[in-house]
């Protein structure tokens, strides 16, 4: 078995779950220093969880920097029974996942499957802002962390 994290793409951002994004956003404002962040709805085109789609999904997200230019991902779930949302009932709000960007999605998602990671989670997205990509989160058996590979996103044609 090859080891996965000696070729982890760059990291991307540091992912929270959080009960209330306004407060969370304006507690890492103050504690951190985070001044600008950016807040969505996510409500992706599909999405799966443990192997089957979820309908409905919407989840609001805040991205914000460190001065280092460490991204911080605060996720408030809104609707459905995603990955995010049994995350806050089963744990409460905290640390979830390290995200990673990069233009070799399929590789990836092959990779951690080959390994015998549980794919937690997957996303395909579009929006004007960002256009289209794909997410999936994966788990490796006793890990305390959940690994996200985010796609790089691009304009389709």
């Amino acid at each position: 078995m090859t080891d996965i994290s000696s070729d982890l793409p760059p990291l991307g951002h540091l992912g929270y779950i959080v009960t209330d994004l306004a407060a969370s956003v304006e507690g890492f404002r103050r504690l951190m220093g985070i001044h600008a962040f950016r807040v969505y709805d996510y409500e992706p085109l599909r999405a799966w969880a443990d192997g089957r789609e979820l309908r409905p999904c919407r989840l609001r997200i805040a991205i914000g920097s460190l001065r280092d230019r460490t991204k911080i991902e605060l996720i408030q779930p809104l609707e459905g029974d995603t990955p995010q949302a049994r995350f806050l009932r089963e744990k409460g709000p905290g640390l979830h996942h390290l995200a990673f960007y990069s233009a070799g999605y399929d590789q990836w998602r092959e990779r951690f499957a080959a390994q015998g990671a549980a794919i937690l989670f997957e996303a395909e997205v579009e929006d004007a802002v960002n256009g289209y990509r794909r997410s999936f989160y994966a788990q490796a058996s006793g890990a305390a962390a959940v690994v996200e590979i985010s796609e790089i996103a691009r304009k389709r044609k």
